[in-house]
C-alpha cells in the first residue's frame, strides 16, 4: 500500500519495485501511518468530502489517537505520560459523544456502529468511596439481609415489650429498671427522653423535639413488630 501523497499519482502504480517499496507504507514513518489511519476512520463518518469540523469527524480523529495510544501502551505499559494523554483523549471523546447524542441521536448511533465504540453512561455520583462508607454500606446490607422487617429471636425481648404477651408499653419508666433513671425522668422528662433515644440507637436530641418521644415509640413499634393494645 502506497503513502497518502503518492496514492493518487498514476505513474506510481507503474514504476519499478524499488521505487514502490520506497514510497510504500513499509518504509513510512509513524506520522504518515497515523495520518492514513485517521483518514480511513474519517471517511466512514464524515458528512461530505470537505467536512473536517463536525462532531463525527472529531470523534473519528480522537478514536484514531486513542487506538494508537493503546497499541503503544500494550508494548510500554509503564509509560505514564502517554497513558495520561490517552485518558484525556477518552474524556474529550465522551464529551463529543454526549453532545452528539443530545443533538442528533441517529448520527450518534451511526458513529458508534461504524467506529465500533461502546458508549457507557457516566455514573450519577462522582464521590470517591471511602473505607468508612464501604464498611457502613456492608453493615447496612448485612443487617437488612439478616432482619428485613422484624427481628424475632427465640427468648429475646424487644425494646418496650412484654416477654410473655409481646405487648407495647407506652410508659417510659416501665422500659427502665433503674430507679435513679426513673426519678430523673420524673423530675426532667426531656433528659430521660434523650437518654432513651441515645441508648437505643436514635438521635439524642429526639426527645427534646415536640412529639419526638411519640415518633420514637412509633419507630420502635414498626421496627420490632410490637403490637399496640388500646383500652377504652
Amino acid at each position: 500500500m502506497l503513502k497518502m501523497d503518492y496514492s493518487a499519482v498514476p505513474i506510481a502504480q507503474t514504476t519499478d519495485d524499488v521505487v514502490k517499496r520506497i514510497i510504500s507504507l513499509e518504509l513510512a514513518c509513524h506520522t504518515e501511518k497515523m495520518r492514513l489511519k485517521t483518514e480511513q476512520l474519517v471517511k466512514k463518518v464524515r458528512r461530505d468530502e470537505n467536512d473536517r469540523s463536525s462532531p463525527e469527524v472529531k470523534v473519528a480523529v480522537l478514536t484514531a489517537r486513542i487506538r494508537n495510544f493503546k497499541e503503544h501502551l500494550h508494548k510500554h505499559h509503564k509509560d505514564k505520560a502517554n497513558k495520561r494523554h490517552m485518558l484525556m483523549a477518552v474524556d474529550q471523546r465522551k464529551k463529543h459523544l454526549k453532545k452528539l447524542r443530545l443533538v442528533n441521536y441517529e448520527a450518534f448511533e451511526k458513529v458508534c456502529s461504524l467506529l465500533d465504540i461502546s458508549y457507557s453512561f457516566p455514573p450519577e455520583y462522582y464521590r470517591r468511596a471511602t473505607r468508612r462508607w464501604i464498611a457502613k454500606k456492608a453493615l447496612c446490607i448485612k443487617v437488612n439481609m439478616s432482619n428485613p422487617v422484624v427481628s424475632k429471636q427465640p427468648g429475646a425481648s424487644s425494646y418496650g415489650t412484654n416477654v410473655q404477651t409481646g405487648e407495647w408499653s407506652s410508659g417510659l419508666c416501665s422500659c427502665c429498671n433503674d430507679m435513679s433513671i426513673c426519678c430523673l425522668g420524673f423530675l426532667c422528662p426531656l433528659v430521660l427522653g434523650c437518654y432513651a433515644a441515645n441508648k437505643y440507637g436514635e438521635n439524642c436530641c429526639l426527645g427534646v423535639i415536640p412529639g419526638g418521644m411519640a415518633a420514637m415509640r412509633t419507630h420502635m413499634r414498626l421496627t420490632y413488630g410490637i403490637q399496640v393494645i388500646t383500652t377504652c
